[in-house]
């Protein structure tokens, strides 16, 4: 018990002592930071059971399609070919900066396109493992993403001045008159939403956990249930526990993994994310999007993280959601075949 406890407790001293002091997205990395400090500095810390945070991915994947509405889907069909092209370049340009790295580091072909892929940090991790990857330079080439755009977050946010992260903002709504319905329609939607999972996980559908609340409620709330709010403490609950399991993944072992590769795997982080924000400002300029949503949209780091980050400054996060929910459906497509298609090729030369 204590090994779990251990990261979790550090995760969220960090995350609170992040908000205390006001750091823009500092909830999400203070969490991240605490996971990775628990597991360097205790070995025997464990990451939260896999349970607990496939519960906190089907809440967080509830809390944002409680968001989706009209307008949204609006946005999203008047932006839909300036996103699909934003979309299709970063996964593109990743594919190609990843052989690039392969070629000159000598790093696997299959650790560079994992590690450089713009997906789900946690799928692409198991596709690592699964397809003979080293796991943890994919885990970390991920989390070095995420550090890096969380730095590039205060300076946007200046720009546009977006004020306080969603969960203060959205602490101070008013709770619904009936509390007794209200509580109602969210059993309902949880309750739905692990029904759900267990069956696309049965179809091996990726991030099962996330996807089925995502879809579930993006659904059934604007038909029947118009919920306005999901409850923020819950919402940050799914935050902590996402975020801390994130930064576990930053072990000694995967720290020595990393290190015969690590000016290839910074050059390939900072690049990858500077073409993400390129073409974010791309889209700002071409479609109504605001720019924050238009840097979280198209920033290469894990969805899972991006969404949490999204919220936090204040972004369309249905939108952002959308557009990185395309960008994982074409990757999980497209990357099994291309790594046994390089790794065919290679053989022949063999």
């Amino acid at each position: 018990m204590i090994p779990v406890l251990v990261p979790l407790l550090c995760g969220l001293g960090l995350l609170s002592l992040s908000r205390l002091i006001g750091i823009s997205g500092g909830a999400f990395i203070g969490a991240i930071i605490g996971g990775a400090l628990a597991r360097l500095l205790y070995p025997a810390a464990k990451p939260p059971p896999k349970r607990l945070q496939g519960v906190a991915r089907i809440l967080l994947g509830i809390s944002i399609g409680v968001q989706v509405n009209r307008q949204t889907l609006n946005e999203i069909e008047s932006a839909a070919v300036p996103i699909l092209c934003m979309v299709t370049g970063i996964i593109v340009f990743s594919f190609l900066l990843a052989g690039l790295v392969s070629k000159l580091s000598g790093m696997d072909v299959t650790t560079s396109l994992c590690g450089s892929s713009p997906g789900m940090m946690t799928v692409m991790i198991m596709l690592a493992e699964d397809l003979g990857g080293n796991v943890p330079v994919v885990a970390v080439l991920h989390t070095l993403k995420v550090f890096l755009t969380v730095g590039f977050m205060p300076l946007i946010t200046r720009l546009v001045q977006t004020g306080e992260d969603v969960f203060a903002g959205t602490a101070g709504q008013a709770i619904p008159q009936s509390l007794t319905l209200y509580y109602g329609k969210l059993g309902f939607l949880i309750l739905a939403g692990f029904l759900l999972e267990k069956l696309l996980r049965r179809v091996k559908v990726p991030s099962s956990e996330f996807m089925a609340g995502l879809f579930i409620a993006s659904i059934c709330n604007p038909l029947f249930l118009q919920l306005e709010i999901f409850p923020p403490l819950c919402q940050l609950a799914a935050l902590w526990i996402i975020a801390t399991s994130i930064g576990c993944q930053i072990t000694r072992r995967s720290l020595a993994a990393v290190r015969r590769y690590i000016f290839p795997c910074i050059a390939l982080v900072v690049t990858q994310v500077m073409f993400g924000l390129l073409l974010g400002w791309i889209l700002f300029h071409t479609t109504s999007m605001d720019i924050v949503t238009a840097f979280t949209g198209t920033s290469p780091i894990a969805m899972e993280a991006m969404v949490i980050l999204s919220a936090e400054m204040r972004a369309n996060v249905p939108l952002v959601t959308a557009m990185h929910t395309t960008r994982v459906i074409i990757v999980m497509i497209v990357m099994p075949l291309l790594i046994r298609w390089v790794s065919a090729k290679k053989s022949r030369r063999g």
